[in-house]
């Protein structure tokens, strides 16, 4: 993963990971909507990542 992924996982609160059975899972559906608000303008943050992900979510 590059410097820029993880600085933008890392920089998720909390609030978009589930904890089950002692394992942590992002909530992909909540990153999504990040990311889309992030490339529109409307919140802050890295916009390079942020397309990133939503381009290897569409493939899936």
């Amino acid at each position: 993963m590059s410097k820029s992924l993880e600085d933008f996982f890392e920089g998720l609160d909390k609030s978009y990971f589930t904890i089950k059975n002692d394992e942590a899972f992002i909530d992909m559906t909540r990153v999504r909507a990040l990311c889309l608000d992030i490339v529109s303008g409307k919140k802050m943050g890295d916009k390079e990542a942020a397309k990133y992900i939503l381009r290897k979510e569409s493939l899936r």
